[in-house]
C-alpha cells in the first residue's frame, strides 16, 4: 500500500457523509484510579453494544481510539444513475440513521455503568455532514480511514457538545428540517463563530435508495 496508485484505487470519495463521534463523559477522570484492564472491560461491554447495533440503522463503525467511537452513515452503493434529488434524499437518510444510531448509543449507554462510582455511563455525541474520501493507507496494519474537514468538525461538535446530548453542525441539521432543533451557538476552535444545535427529537431509521455492491 506504498504507491500512489494503489492508494487511490482503494480510495474513494463521498459528496456526503455523516460522521459522529461519541465519547465517555469524565473518562480521564475515571482513568486515573481504574486498573486498565477494568477499563479495557468496561470499554468492550460497549462498544460490543454499539457494534450490534450498526446493521440496524445502516450505519458503519470507522475506529475506536479510547473511549471514542466513530462511525458514518451514507456510505451506501453507488450513486450512479440517482438524480440529484434522489442523491439528496440518500443525504437526509443518512442523517435520519446516524441520528437514531445516536439515540440509540445514549440509551444503552445508560443501561451500564461506570466502574468507579457505579453511576449510569453518559456519552457526548457530535455530528457533522459533508464530503470526506476514504482510504486504505499505510503497511503495518493497514485499515480504512476517512479523510477530509469533515472530520474535524464532526470531532469539534463532540468536544464541543454537552452529557447525553446529540450536538450537530448547521450542515447536518439543515438536512433534516423536520427535526425540532435548538439552536447552541458556539465559537469552535480553528473554526470561528458557528451555528450548532442540539437535536431535541430523532425519527425512525429508513432504507437507502441506492444498490449495495456486492
Amino acid at each position: 500500500l506504498t504507491s500512489n496508485s494503489t492508494i487511490n484505487h482503494l480510495s474513494e470519495e463521498y459528496e456526503c457523509l455523516t460522521v459522529l463521534f461519541a465519547d465517555m463523559v469524565a473518562f480521564t477522570k475515571l482513568c486515573r484510579n481504574q486498573e486498565p484492564r477494568m477499563i479495557m472491560h468496561m470499554l468492550n461491554d460497549l462498544f460490543e453494544s454499539f457494534d450490534a447495533m450498526l446493521p440496524l440503522f445502516d450505519v458503519e463503525k470507522i475506529e475506536t481510539v479510547g473511549d471514542c467511537y466513530v462511525l458514518v452513515g451514507g456510505m451506501t452503493g453507488s450513486r450512479a444513475g440517482l438524480t440529484e434529488e434522489q442523491r439528496r434524499e440518500e443525504d437526509r437518510i443518512g442523517v435520519r440513521n446516524v441520528l437514531n444510531m445516536a439515540k440509540a448509543m445514549i440509551a444503552t449507554a445508560k443501561g451500564l455503568r461506570r466502574i468507579d462510582d457505579g453511576a449510569p455511563i453518559q456519552l457526548r455525541i457530535g455530528i457533522h455532514s459533508g464530503p470526506c474520501v476514504s482510504g486504505v493507507i499505510g503497511i503495518e496494519k493497514p485499515r480504512l480511514c476517512l479523510f477530509g474537514d469533515t472530520i474535524n468538525v464532526a470531532s469539534r461538535m463532540e468536544s464541543t457538545g454537552a452529557a447525553g446530548r446529540i450536538h450537530v453542525s448547521k450542515q447536518t441539521a439543515e438536512l433534516v428540517p423536520e427535526y425540532r432543533w435548538e439552536p447552541v451557538p458556539l465559537h469552535i476552535k480553528g473554526k470561528g463563530e458557528m451555528e450548532t444545535f442540539f437535536t431535541q427529537d430523532v425519527l425512525t431509521p429508513r432504507t437507502s435508495l441506492a444498490p449495495i455492491d456486492g
